[in-house]
């Protein structure tokens, strides 16, 4: 099993975080090639299935969730491969008006405990503010300036560059607009993250919980699109890391046993009197160096299949990672996915 990590989601009040989330974790619930989605806690996951299906039954206000109280809220949960347990992460889902109070504030203390640690930072900007495309006031009424700076300028200077998915929440209220004007719109109100030589790795990702919800928000169907690949972009981000080090222990066992090979055939050829001594004196050199070799080979067996587990489970997850839907960056360059 995998390391675990957090994953923090910053954005305004009303930018549908909350929202997100239970999308997110209903369609990870079902299952996706595989890969399936549980809370730690039984109680929170009947809590989060009792919203959902609120979402998906009724209408009107009642429908939505309310606001994110005083109190943060914090789930952990457990992503899983055909049920067994990979990874687990902490999700703290906090009131949107934290990014406006003061460093002071307990729930604004612990959302940066929180994005310190994290291994993947989402940050959510809504479709209502890019019905008509960037401008100061965008900034502003999202709270991107808040996000930029101090929180993910907080990150930067602890020394860390960690993958980041922005996420366009409620995107049936701008998607009138070509995706690429949607596209150069979000570079440019995040654009130190898409600064050539900085290293940072970025998805942005449209996501929906039902594209009439913008003609009918109390009425409209639910039927969400494409809420599960932000954090399959997390999950993947992990795992191609874990996978790169376990490639690199790999290379290096393997490297191990050639020089045991090559010091086996040195022992192997020792001259007749070099024999003798070591006999006399009850050493045994190559025996020696082949319990190491059989130590050092079996190492690498297990290191290999360990790699070959790994590399099938980060394909699965680069599959899923459609860039027609997403499009990720790194260092400001478009990347694509090969499948």
């Amino acid at each position: 099993m995998m390391n675990d990590i957090k994953i923090t989601m910053l954005g305004t009040t009303s930018a549908g975080k909350t929202c997100y989330m239970i999308a997110m974790y209903a369609k990870m619930s079902e299952g996706v090639k595989g890969f399936t989605l549980g809370t730690t806690d039984p109680d929170k996951d009947i809590h989060l299935s009792d919203m959902w299906e609120k979402l998906e039954s009724e209408t009107g206000d009642s429908r939505w969730p309310r606001p994110t109280g005083e109190e943060s809220q914090s789930y952990q949960f457990d992503f899983s491969y055909g049920f067994k347990r990979l990874m687990r992460f902490d999700w703290l889902d906090y009131r949107g008006g934290a990014l406006r109070d003061d460093s002071s504030k307990k729930d604004v203390q612990d959302l940066t405990e929180q994005l310190l640690k994290s291994s993947c930072v989402f940050l959510c900007v809504s479709g209502e503010f890019l019905k008509e495309g960037a401008n100061p006031q965008v900034v502003k009424k999202a709270r991107i300036d808040r996000m930029n700076n101090p929180f993910m300028q907080k990150l930067t200077d602890s020394g860390r560059v960690v993958p980041v998915v922005i996420v366009i929440t409620k995107y049936d209220l701008c998607s009138h607009r070509s995706k690429e004007q949607v596209l150069k719109d979000i570079r440019q109100l995040f654009n130190p993250l898409f600064a050539k030589g900085e290293g940072w790795p970025v998805m942005i990702c449209p996501v929906t919980l039902g594209e009439g919800l913008a003609n009918d928000i109390n009425s409209g169907l639910i039927n969400p699109h494409q809420v599960h690949l932000p954090l399959i972009f997390a999950i993947y981000s992990e795992y191609l890391q874990n996978t790169l080090n376990k490639q690199n222990e790999v290379e290096t066992v393997y490297q191990t046993t050639q020089d045991l090979e090559q010091e086996l055939q040195e022992a192997r050829s020792r001259g007749w009197l070099t024999i003798l001594i070591d006999d006399f004196k009850g050493r045994d050199p190559v025996g020696n160096v082949r319990g190491k070799l059989k130590q050092a080979n079996q190492k690498l067996a297990q290191h290999s299949a360990e790699f070959e587990k790994l590399a099938t489970r980060l394909h699965l997850l680069m599959q899923e990672l459609d860039t027609e839907a997403v499009s990720i960056y790194l260092d400001g360059e478009e990347l694509r996915m090969e499948k």
